[in-house]
């Protein structure tokens, strides 16, 4: 599937750090980026078990396309990188099956997300001095406004807790899991050494993966505080998860999807193989709000 798309002429990315914090993949030997694709496909989420449709790559071209998130609106939000080399959000409609280009700006976006009220959508903003913060971006004009919290820099990932709270994922070495009250912009130090995925479950538990023993774990913070780890990762299984209904997580390893139920005492399960279908490097997972969709990347 080809789409007609926009573009706007404007600042060099990779002059930009961020490209290390939001792909772990480095650049390749000859200076292009990682190149990745977005697939969806229709899903039916059942407790304990899960059914897919057939797979479709809704990017399809050569180079980056990436971070694939459902809107409150229905629509996904990703992030692409272009002629320009910088890096833009972009929007794929569901109900047209149209993708066109959503912000508007001279500088790099990533990680969009809903806000908890459904009004706009966030961005990770790279400044013209690099810094990285959350910016609100407007639904209809694709436009920004100041950032949510001005002393807050180094934004790697992040995820809306509620209306005044974000866990956000600094760019330290390793990387560190910190809370920011958007209401007084006082950040809170979580934990270290953790990766860049990072949900919230119904009842506002922050999930996160942590590095523990060599070994990567799903881990949650409790309503005291506590840390509690959940559950291991397989071996050569991506880092990314999300939640998807039924109390289901999922977790992509090859070109194969996997979950777990919300109690972990059966393991990673496999819920679908498409390693036939040319996939062979499932990554960044997104359900859509009514649980019929997901969307997923493919690293190649």
């Amino acid at each position: 599937m080809k789409f007609i798309l926009l573009f706007s002429s404007l600042s060099l990315f990779f002059l930009n750090p961020v490209l290390k914090a939001q792909n772990s993949a480095a650049k390749k030997s000859d200076n292009s980026f990682p190149e990745t694709d977005i697939w969806m496909v229709q899903a039916t989420f059942r407790p304990g078990s899960s059914a897919f449709g057939g797979v479709k790559n809704i990017s399809e071209r050569p180079g980056y396309d990436n971070q694939p998130h459902f809107g409150k609106d229905g629509n996904l939000y990703y992030v692409s990188i272009r002629q320009d080399l910088q890096a833009d959000i972009f929007r794929y409609d569901m109900q047209k099956k149209f993708i066109s280009k959503f912000t508007v700006s001279k500088t790099s976006e990533y990680s969009p997300k809903s806000s908890p009220d459904g009004q706009y959508i966030s961005t990770v903003t790279v400044e013209k001095d690099s810094s990285q913060k959350i910016y609100r971006t407007d639904l209809a004009t694709g436009l920004f406004s100041e950032p949510i919290s001005k002393s807050t820099d180094s934004v790697g990932y992040y995820t809306w807790l509620n209306d005044s709270l974000i866990a956000f994922a600094k760019i330290t070495k390793p990387m560190s899991l910190w809370m920011l009250n958007t209401k007084n912009g006082v950040e809170k130090f979580i934990a270290a050494d953790v990766g860049r995925s990072l949900a919230v479950s119904e009842g506002g538990l922050l999930y996160f993966t942590q590095m523990r023993d060599g070994k990567r774990w799903l881990v949650r913070q409790e309503k005291t505080g506590q840390l509690q780890g959940l559950i291991e990762f397989q071996d050569n299984a991506s880092e990314d998860f999300c939640f998807a209904p039924n109390n289901i997580i999922l977790n992509g390893r090859k070109g194969m999807l996997f979950f777990t139920d919300h109690d972990f005492t059966k393991g990673w399960r496999l819920a679908a193989d498409w390693e036939r279908s040319g996939i062979k490097n499932i990554q960044r997972l997104a359900v859509s709000p009514d649980g019929k969709w997901l969307s997923f990347v493919e690293a190649r």
